[in-house]
């Protein structure tokens, strides 16, 4: 009753959960005052000096819902927004951040934004003589806020579609142009999945990701990708390095002292712009060796292809303490662990975890992708034991098709699923991808079954899964694909061990 009273009484009444975040809204009052709220203000999309929202995400700064249509203000010059009772920004200054790519590149007729958020870009591309704005976001809760709290009612507009999907998913499956595409200042808050280490923009901010972006432009088409790079100059190397692969331009770079930074890239023109503008200024970059993020490897904000050091120690006490709690819960005539099981656990935490990265390539970071991880594991599961009820015995044969399903993955080019119509990529993830799992399922139920001590086997089994689990940060080392050859090295370990005590194969 207590724990529930204090819950109670830190609970912010105003919160909205959306499928993937913790969202507050406040309203700035001229004072700098910020208050929650549930509501927008009346006639929100028609008063004169409309107010500013700021959306919080996890209780960080996420983003401003307002119009910055200087005509709504009586004295446009003289607005200034107070994040913070020791920061102001005018109205101005948050604008530029908007108009930046409508001034290198006007008149943009077909605009794509990504990333739209409450819809303040979109709102820039229809006050810059835009006649169709494609607005993808794949927060649902975000658009709803984008409909309720935006002033200038962008999304309302009839110009406007909105599509609430991720952004790769949507690269894939329109057939339209653009004259303009617009990444807008993403940053998901968050990991994608409890079972994954991907954040939620992970695969947006990809090599691929842009070249698929550059693709949907038309001659003299724009790219522009804003980021918030927090003053770290590897980070702005990144971002300028994979821009300059995958559209094989010099772009133009602007950056602020803030630290956001915009990326211009155009298609068949090369963009010109002036030195600076109020606070924006124009500099000359040459990349300097920081690597790439790619599909294989989606770590934007690592500096280099390791693990960090908070990450090992978590990692290396989570580990002892299994081993601890393994070694205490064993009874006195069989210390250590059944390696067989340790082997099969490890590999098949290590192979659903990543799954679940594959499979978001298939169809965007989104809650999806989890039910169709876990509902393809339980399908797979419930047939490995199904079958293996009628297998009269273990064989060693079984190893052969579980590598042959691992090594067809491995090989097989992630490319052509991607190209493949909705239906297709779901059969393809709920059979082919675990489908290793229907046959190490079938290894796991025959050999439990004759196991002597079944209690030590499946604990066993369960602190190799713990450790498969950890596995996957091995792909910030070796990149994603490499965690197949993993996964491999802890079955084949997993047979060799049975080897040594199997009769051969029946």
């Amino acid at each position: 009753g207590a724990s529930l009273a204090i819950m109670a009484v830190g609970m912010d009444h105003t919160a909205i959960w959306s499928p993937y975040n913790h969202i507050t809204v406040r309203e700035l009052g001229p004072d700098g005052h910020q208050k929650p709220v549930s509501t927008p203000a009346n006639n929100i999309g028609t008063v004169q000096d409309p107010p500013f929202y700021k959306v919080q995400v996890n209780h960080d700064f996420y983003m401003w819902n307002g119009s910055i249509d200087w005509r709504r203000y009586k004295e446009p010059t003289r607005y200034l927004l107070k994040p913070t009772e020791s920061s102001v920004v005018s109205l101005l200054n948050l604008a530029e951040a908007y108009i930046l790519p409508h001034l290198i590149r006007p008149d943009a007729k077909e605009v794509l934004v990504v990333g739209s958020g409450g819809g303040i870009d979109v709102e820039t591309a229809l006050l810059y003589g835009a006649e169709r704005v494609d607005a993808v976001e794949i927060d649902p809760v975000i658009i709803r806020l984008g409909h309720q709290y935006n002033a200038s009612q962008s999304y309302k507009d009839p110009r406007v579609s909105i599509h609430n999907t991720d952004a790769r998913a949507f690269f894939k499956q329109t057939d339209k142009s653009y004259d303009m595409v617009v990444f807008g200042l993403l940053d998901s808050q968050s990991v994608f999945s409890q079972m994954s280490n991907i954040r939620l923009d992970g695969y947006v901010y990809t090599e691929e990701s842009f070249r698929e972006a550059f693709s949907l432009l038309r001659e003299r088409g724009l790219l522009s990708i804003s980021f918030y790079s927090a003053g770290q100059l590897w980070l702005l190397d990144r971002l300028v390095t994979m821009v300059r692969s995958s559209t094989h331009t010099v772009p133009l770079v602007y950056t602020r002292p803030t630290g956001q930074v915009t990326i211009l890239a155009g298609n068949g023109f090369v963009p010109q712009g002036p030195s600076h503008l109020v606070n924006y200024r124009r500099i000359e970059w040459g990349p300097s060796g920081t690597p790439e993020a790619t599909d294989d490897w989606p770590y934007l904000y690592l500096r280099k292809r390791f693990i960090p050091s908070d990450y090992l120690v978590n990692v290396g006490a989570l580990l002892i303490i299994s081993l601890i709690f393994v070694f205490l819960s064993s009874d006195s005539k069989r210390k250590g662990i059944d390696l067989h099981f340790f082997f099969l656990g490890a590999g098949f935490l290590l192979l659903e975890t990543k799954s679940i990265t594959t499979i978001s390539l298939y169809f965007g970071t989104t809650w999806f992708v989890s039910m169709v991880v876990i509902l393809g594991v339980l399908i797979m599961v419930l047939l490995a034991n199904l079958v293996a009820s009628r297998l009269k015995r273990f064989s060693l044969v079984l190893y052969l098709p579980l590598i042959a399903s691992i090594g067809f993955l491995y090989f097989y080019p992630t490319q052509n699923v991607l190209a493949w119509p909705f239906l297709s990529r779901l059969i393809y993830s709920l059979i082919i991808i675990p489908l290793p799992i229907f046959f190490a399922g079938l290894i796991f139920s025959s050999t439990f079954r004759e196991s002597q001590n079944p209690s030590f086997s499946f604990g066993s089994n369960l602190l190799g899964a713990t450790v498969g689990g950890f596995a996957e940060y091995l792909g910030m080392i070796t990149g994603m694909k490499a965690l197949l050859l993993v996964v491999l090295v802890f079955y084949l370990a997993s047979f060799l061990v049975r080897l040594r005590v199997s009769p051969g194969p029946t």
